[in-house]
């Protein structure tokens, strides 16, 4: 396993990982020593240890870190320390009153690795828009 530490600070930015089964991606504010994959989202509502994804043979999933403004999946809020899978496309907010939306795209290989790709994203807004004539 290659170690990572990437930060998201900017819209649509990403970063990619293969993970083998029980391998896992810490999201968070602060570096961690003992993580060897991380990702730092650098905003005031994320916790210092956020989320934590974790790959298995079926899939992925994340588990909020005990955080303090808590985590959503797809407009779910997880419950501290409790797994919960993602499906490809999942969309992770992380605080209740967060600007940090993370879009997190799966591909499982024939290897058993897991392919998860993670993008800084802003929250789906549907406007309507009004035609003349």
């Amino acid at each position: 396993m290659t170690e990572q530490l990437v930060e998201l600070t900017e819209q649509n930015a990403e970063v990619s990982f293969d993970l083998k089964k029980g391998e896992t991606i810490l999201i968070g504010r602060s570096p961690d020593r003992k993580s060897p994959n991380q990702i730092l989202v650098p905003d005031i509502n994320v916790s210092n240890k956020h989320l934590e994804l974790m790959a298995h043979p079926e899939g992925v999933v994340a588990k909020d870190q005990k955080s303090t403004n808590g985590t959503a999946v797809d407009g779910e809020w997880l419950r501290p320390g409790i797994p919960f899978s993602l499906r490809n496309g999942s969309i992770i907010l992380l605080g209740k009153n967060g600007t940090a939306f993370l879009k997190v795209l799966l591909e499982s290989r024939e290897d058993q690795t897991q392919s998860i790709r993670v993008i800084r994203t802003s929250p789906k807004v549907e406007t309507e828009v009004e035609s003349e004539g």
